[in-house]
């Protein structure tokens, strides 16, 4: 394990919607300066069209055979350097990731061999992030420990709710390598922010005891990741969560894959073992402890 230094990049980042805007205006023949969406709704930005290419913020360039190529991937995100075009991904052995956007406007997911790390039905990943933090009750001048960073946005959304102090865990480096070409994580940068790059098992037995007001545990599927839904685990969160502190801790949804098996009611179950009280939080698809 050890401290992860997030450098964001800060190159034009474009959706296949936002390509789809782009070449409209180049094929209307409309020359000139335009405002339009950047950077997969996080930019308002002027472009500028010239003959057959339309030139981006920084000197950036995009023609409409590139364009047309980044529309066939309209849920995809795409990075632009110069007159090149990288696809936001990563391949590594049998495991595949890329940012996915399949809504215009609104923060992108992340999708690892075809399955999305956050929720995208009936609700868009940040303003899901928002609520998890907000049933944390994170507040002005808390410490909060965020468990499993992904995108990082629950730890972002942590910091603009005034926490004063974030350290954040994640156990797979080709995430961060993801969330470093999103325009949405660019707050992971923040110098109170810290990014741990570990196993969360072997990192929280190192963390002094009642150090955190809050914990956000927002794991994968418990199919992907049963250690971190175990009794010992939640012993170790129940010791370095403050007295009358928080934790907010996404389950998913039990009635889908696994009908047969409520996992709301069995991690309600072990954190009542290890000291917790429990309250559902259904709308969120979690549960929350109290200490």
């Amino acid at each position: 394990m050890r401290r992860y230094i997030f450098v964001p990049h800060l190159l034009p980042a474009i959706s296949g919607f936002e390509a789809e805007r782009l070449l409209s205006l180049l094929l209307s023949g409309s020359k000139g300066v335009h405002s339009v969406s950047l950077n997969v709704g996080r930019l308002n930005a002027e472009v500028r069209v010239e003959g057959d290419h339309v030139v981006l913020p920084g000197g950036h360039v995009l023609d409409e055979e590139r364009l047309r190529k980044m529309i066939r991937h309209k849920d995809s995100v795409f990075i632009i350097e110069g007159r090149e075009t990288y696809r936001v991904e990563v391949r590594n052995g049998r495991r595949y990731y890329k940012l996915w956007a399949p809504i215009t406007g609104r923060a992108p997911t992340l999708e690892i061999s075809g399955v999305h790390m956050h929720r995208i039905v009936e609700v868009d990943p940040w303003t899901d992030s928002l609520m998890k933090v907000n049933l944390a009750r994170v507040r002005a001048g808390a410490r909060v420990l965020d468990v499993c960073t992904g995108l990082g946005y629950t730890a972002i959304a942590s910091r603009l709710r005034g926490a004063r102090y974030v350290l954040t865990i994640e156990k797979d480096e080709n995430v961060l390598k993801i969330a470093k070409a999103n325009p949405w994580s660019r707050r992971l940068a923040d110098p109170q922010v810290d990014i741990i790059l570990g196993d969360a098992v072997e990192v929280l037995p190192g963390l002094p005891s009642g150090s955190f007001h809050v914990i956000v545990h927002d794991p994968p599927r418990l199919s992907l990741a049963g250690e971190l839904y175990s009794l010992e685990f939640y012993r170790e969160l129940y010791r370095v969560l403050r007295r009358r502190g928080i934790l907010f801790h996404y389950t998913g949804n039990p009635g889908g894959k696994y009908r047969r098996l409520n996992i709301a009611k069995g991690v309600a179950q072990r954190l009542r073992a290890v000291g917790f009280k429990v309250a559902y939080a259904r709308e969120a698809l979690g549960v929350i402890g109290f200490k």
